[in-house]
């Protein structure tokens, strides 16, 4: 989900990256190693990754479910990489690479994309289409393997999807075509079986978005780019939808935020 950076966040208690760095494995160290390395290459410099509890960003504090999220913010006068983790203090590795790794892509030039009017919910649902694909690549590449997480949230949706669920068919078939396209083999067969009795419509609408993916190379940022653009297309996505620049709003936040420090 593209998310707005102008926000100088100021918790008390955070994980600096020297203590996340003890408290975890090596496959996070080699994500932080991948975000500095980008990070250098595309705004001048190595950005830190913090990590604290969600619930000291107000925007995030009163949402009733689970979140985890990363965002790059002001912290002590500079600009780092704030990972917020519903669970925090607990530490999950995969979760921690996870919402790195988002960023890392974003910064090797997988954009997201908006909506006018917005409507964040959609958008992420949209880009999770998108960008899991890469995401997972990456994070199997550090040494992490998210398989059993995605296995885990199919087993989940055939017990959701298996009665009618009063959800907004649009952000029901995004969903669905997220884990369809990256669940295991048995997983996927498992979950498509379940889905014709109640949600004829989202299957079919999910059946013809993996097919649109096998025409793309999903690693490539322009390719994905184009599949995102033709699920809008395929799936009639109401509004205005635009690519989002998240490297600009990086080096406007260093302005903002370290431009007047001494």
């Amino acid at each position: 989900m593209p998310i707005g950076v102008k926000i100088v966040w100021n918790p008390m208690t955070p994980y600096r990256e020297s203590e996340l760095l003890r408290l975890t494995d090596m496959a996070t160290s080699k994500m932080i190693d991948r975000w500095h390395s980008v990070s250098e290459k595309v705004v001048g410099r190595p950005i830190e990754v913090v990590v604290d509890n969600r619930r000291v960003v107000p925007e995030f504090r009163s949402i009733p479910y689970e979140v985890n999220v990363a965002r790059p913010v002001g912290y002590k006068r500079k600009v780092v990489l704030a990972v917020l983790l519903d669970s925090f203090p607990t530490l999950n590795p995969l979760l921690v690479t996870h919402e790195i790794g988002h960023w890392v892509l974003k910064l090797q030039g997988f954009r997201g994309m908006i909506r006018h009017p917005r409507d964040q919910e959609t958008e992420g649902l949209l880009n999770d289409v998108g960008g899991h694909v890469p995401l997972y690549d990456l994070q199997r590449s550090v040494g992490h393997d998210p398989q059993n997480e995605v296995d885990s949230r199919c087993d989940q949706d055939v017990g959701t999807f298996s009665r009618p669920v009063a959800w907004d068919e649009v952000r029901k078939t995004l969903y669905l075509a997220d884990d369809l396209l990256n669940g295991s083999v048995e997983k996927r067969q498992r979950l498509k079986s379940t889905l014709p009795r109640n949600h004829p419509t989202a299957l079919k609408t999910v059946e013809r978005i993996v097919a649109i993916s096998s025409e793309y190379n999903l690693l490539d940022p322009e390719q994905n780019m184009t599949f995102r653009r033709r699920v809008i297309t395929e799936m009639r996505l109401e509004g205005e939808w635009n690519e989002h620049d998240d490297v600009k709003q990086i080096k406007d936040l260093i302005l903002e935020v370290e431009g007047t420090a001494s």
